[in-house]
């Protein structure tokens, strides 16, 4: 049962730290939030010992080399 309002939904990206991931994913990912069509959590999950600040610095980097950023 659902109750109204609520959703458990999360795109969940396997990978996070890889090159698909830095190349096509976090771009797009991009793209949908600031559209406001994403709605949803993202959770990375990968096999390398990553801190939460290099994750962010990886997509960060990501978008900033597709010059997506705003200024």
């Amino acid at each position: 049962m659902v109750l109204s309002g609520q959703r458990s939904d999360a795109l969940v990206l396997f990978g996070a730290t890889g090159d698909l991931a830095h190349k096509k994913i976090f771009p797009a990912i991009y793209h949908l939030e600031r559209r406001g069509a994403l709605g949803i959590p993202v959770v990375g999950v990968a096999s390398s010992a990553w801190s939460a600040d290099q994750l962010r610095d990886h997509a960060s980097s990501s978008i900033a080399s597709k010059e997506l950023l705003d200024p």
